[in-house]
């Protein structure tokens, strides 16, 4: 509480203020939304680099295994656990798809069934639905693997 004129007055401090450190004037408070969007970014990331870890093949025996397209599956967000959705939200973000988006991987190819053909880096330094438009607009399914696309 404040005193101003005699009277009592709450005072009103900006959030940034109040999580920045003791030293530099705030009250060392951490910022949770930006602690929350870093480790989801994290699990992100994980999940594309991590192919053989357990907590991945559980992931992918509950929720199948389009769940490494959940941040194209958009429409669906209602049906999705909120843990699941939480991670899409996260993603969508532009700072966070800057760090851990699509456009940040590149894939080895293998057998193709792992690997979006429209929209991974998979081919030259974009995605093909960004190289022809055109065509991704065409296309029927434009969540398919390589290995579907070219069976």
């Amino acid at each position: 509480m404040g005193n101003l004129d005699g009277k009592k007055k709450i005072l009103r401090i900006r959030w940034n203020t109040v999580c920045k450190p003791k030293d530099k004037g705030g009250a060392g408070v951490a910022n949770l939304g930006f602690k929350n969007k870093t480790l989801s970014a994290k699990w992100i990331w994980r999940f594309a680099i991590e192919k053989e870890a357990l907590w991945k093949k559980i992931i992918l025996a509950k929720y199948g295994p389009n769940v490494q397209q959940w941040p194209f599956k958009i429409t669906y967000q209602k049906d999705m656990p909120t843990i699941q959705r939480d991670i899409v939200e996260n993603a969508k973000d532009a700072k966070m798809s800057k760090w851990v988006g699509s456009e940040s991987f590149c894939w080895k190819i293998g057998n193709g069934k792992s690997t979006l053909f429209w929209w991974d880096i998979w081919c030259g330094n974009q995605p093909l639905k960004l190289l022809f438009l055109r065509l991704f607009r065409l296309a029927k399914n434009k969540v398919s693997t390589i290995a579907d696309s070219l069976s």
